[in-house]
């Protein structure tokens, strides 16, 4: 199986118009951008995208922060990206700190089946 790059899967989606019910189950809308914040998902969306018991506990275990951001214009996507962000901190005093973290393969095959989802047609 060839890896996923996650710029080439995003690339694939720009200019695709969107089923707006299916994405407003799964995203939510902060101004100009939606977010769907994979780690707070109905059940039923976790099945789907295939984001597994196991992999929310690393998640939620690691202070990972994953989510799918997705731009649109007249209902068209401008730009879709992953956003993986790791809580360095561990739990000290004083400003949390952390860094963004690069995606897994199987967090890129998440988000491709976000997408595909959310896509018209």
């Amino acid at each position: 199986m060839d890896r996923l790059d996650e710029y080439d899967v995003a690339e694939s989606f720009v200019g695709k118009s969107v089923d707006m019910e299916r994405l407003s189950e799964v995203f939510r809308e902060n101004g100009y951008t939606y977010i769907a914040y994979c780690g707070s998902l109905t059940d039923n969306l976790y099945d789907k995208f295939g984001i597994t018991p196991a992999l929310y506990d690393r998640w939620l275990y690691g202070g990972v922060d994953f989510r799918v951001n997705l731009s649109l214009e007249n209902g068209l996507i401008t730009k879709c990206y992953i956003f993986k962000y790791k809580d360095t901190s561990g739990g000290g005093f004083g400003r949390p700190q952390g860094c963004e973290a690069s995606p897994t393969q199987q967090e890129i095959r998440i988000f491709r089946r976000i997408m595909d989802y959310v896509v018209q047609g």
